[in-house]
């Protein structure tokens, strides 16, 4: 019985070199065992495709489990097939900038997604959101987080449908109905994700967030940072970053969007706070005892220290004057979190 599976795992840095002697070398196991599949190496993950026997993937399986060299391996999809996909291919190396159709065709396959010329960016999309470790993130704004290929396709088609209609025709026009029009989906469809125009705006946003703290948390977990101010700038830069993703809407649109369904949510912060504090560790700095929740209210501070600026008074905004407070926030979070959880248990 054929079956195809979609895993992801975290992928430690690598050169380009590295990269092609690690395919060279899984090419090989995989004609061995008659596997075939694809892999896309994203900004901090592998995304693996595997077609084969039930009984081979299964062994794979429980040898990536039990390898420590694979990190954070997580199964996404496990399916039973007719037919492979990539069956030419011990292992297709999918790039995002340069999809061949052939390859495209066959992830589309693997995928199940609808429409006889899918388009390459929507099947890598799909295949992202898939592995995106901070998906789950959309709960609060979405009835259901989609899982399948399918279902993810429809809600970022969705998504994606309501910000061309916001860049094109202003948040006046916009509707569940409407979006999912110009999507191409029922409006029924729609609704099993969607509560109503307001949730669509904010599913919006949090997408854009979610997007950006992903790219944020790879940056994070691959580069290096001298000393905490220069962790600090980075952080603040992130916080400031989020609050402009909205930029490239008309003004109308952007203030509302940033006034009424710009919240940072409280997981979103968590999420941070944590990968702050292991790049600490891993960077070898001294406060690396602080405590998590506090560092929590502390980039909650800096989020709403961001959003004001920008909403009254934009000119200050990135000066010299108001990064100097953000970073004094951030340090004072890190470094008044232990102190403040000793006294408080005294």
């Amino acid at each position: 019985m054929l079956r195809c599976a979609v895993f992801t795992s975290q992928a430690r840095a690598y050169s380009e070199g590295e990269l092609d002697l690690m395919v060279g070398h899984a090419r090989a196991r995989n004609f061995a065992a008659g596997i075939t599949g694809a892999l896309l190496a994203a900004e901090r993950r592998f995304i693996q495709v595997v077609e084969g026997e039930a009984e081979v993937l299964m062994g794979l399986r429980r040898r990536l489990e039990a390898d420590t060299r694979h990190h954070g391996v997580v199964w996404l999809l496990d399916i039973e097939i007719v037919q492979r996909s990539f069956a030419e291919a011990p292992l297709a190396l999918l790039s995002r900038e340069a999809l061949s159709a052939q390859d495209n065709s066959r992830l589309a396959a693997v995928l199940g997604l609808s429409g006889d010329a899918v388009p390459a960016l929507r099947s890598i999309a799909v295949l992202e959101a898939m592995a995106s470790p901070t998906r789950w993130l959309m709960s609060g704004t979405l009835r259901v987080v989609p899982r399948q290929p399918r279902a993810i396709e429809t809600v970022e088609g969705l998504l994606l449908a309501a910000e061309r209609i916001l860049l094109r025709d202003g948040q006046a026009e916009l509707t569940v109905e409407a979006a999912a029009r110009e999507a191409g989906i029922t409006h029924q469809a729609a609704y099993r994700y969607i509560a109503g125009t307001e949730g669509l705006l904010r599913a919006v946003v949090r997408r854009r967030q979610v997007l950006g703290l992903d790219r944020f948390l790879a940056a994070l977990a691959r580069d290096s940072y001298a000393d905490m101010d220069a962790l600090a700038h980075a952080v603040i830069g992130f916080m400031s970053d989020i609050c402009h993703i909205g930029d490239d809407f008309p003004r109308p649109v952007r203030e509302s969007l940033l006034n009424r369904h710009h919240e940072i949510s409280y997981d979103m912060m968590r999420a941070l706070g944590e990968a702050t504090a292991a790049t600490m560790l891993r960077c070898c700095m001294s406060e690396t005892q602080m405590d998590t929740g506090l560092f929590v209210i502390g980039l909650a501070g800096i989020g709403a220290a961001t959003k004001t600026l920008l909403l009254h008074d934009p000119s200050r905004a990135g000066t010299t004057t108001a990064d100097a407070a953000m970073v004094g926030m951030f340090l004072g979070a890190i470094r008044g979190g232990p102190v403040y959880a000793k006294l408080h248990k005294n």
